[in-house]
């Protein structure tokens, strides 16, 4: 999903799961709670908690299959809500409005050149400024990224990325301590060692911790 889909990690997380049953159309997608709730990790509850709030939202349209006395199931189908389809079509307007920026324009007249011509010549002129300047300038001054840099920035992204992985563990074991009949304290106690490594303080790991038993308890 793109930066622009729901902003609930859990509704992102069912609705993910979701579209892994659907055709490439995102339509005729009918697993049970019971199969998205086996496939995410969370309760049954909790799945059919998101997936009302993300039909709400305009993300998904829902249907019934089967009639009368015998089986009956729903169907699911992807969608985009309006407002999240105006921000799409604003960003795409706004690199539209660039690339025109840029394009060639008509001769009024014959023998009047092109604009972009013009702005040829003067990108060619920036250019032997930056390479003169370039020639005398230091390679100690280079805006290249340090090593040092590349590093920190490794280590950023390998914390998010296990703070994520992380956040689905403890989702699904959430779901197994509500099925299990188990109270959130003994949950938070059972699974203080796991948040501490990534987190500054008991109290900040016990706030982490309620927050996933709270997105699993909906």
């Amino acid at each position: 999903m793109s930066l622009d889909g729901p902003k609930m990690p859990t509704m992102r997380h069912v609705l993910l799961t979701l579209s892994t049953h659907g055709d490439t159309d995102g339509n005729d997608i009918f697993p049970s709670t019971r199969t998205l709730a086996d496939e995410t990790g969370l309760s049954e509850r909790s799945v059919c908690t998101h997936l009302q709030k993300a039909e709400d939202s305009g993300w998904i349209e829902r249907s019934s299959k089967g009639t009368g006395h015998g089986w009956r199931r729903h169907v699911y189908s992807l969608r985009i809500p309006a407002l999240a389809l105006n921000v799409v079509q604003q960003q795409g307007n706004g690199r539209d409005s660039a690339s025109k920026k840029t394009a060639c324009t008509e001769p009024d007249t014959e023998g009047t050149e092109c604009h972009a011509e013009d702005t040829e010549h003067g990108n060619m002129n920036v250019l032997k400024d930056v390479q003169s300047t370039s020639s005398v300038t230091s390679p100690m001054n280079s805006s290249k990224t340090s090593p040092a840099s590349r590093v920190e920035k490794n280590k950023e992204h390998k914390s998010t990325t296990d703070i994520e992985a992380l956040r689905v563990d403890l989702q699904k074991k959430a779901a197994r301590f509500l099925r299990e009949g188990h109270e959130k304290n003994e949950f938070i106690r059972a699974t203080q060692p796991l948040v501490r490594g990534v987190s500054n303080g008991k109290e900040k790991s016990d706030v982490f911790l309620e927050e996933i038993w709270a997105e699993v308890e909906l």
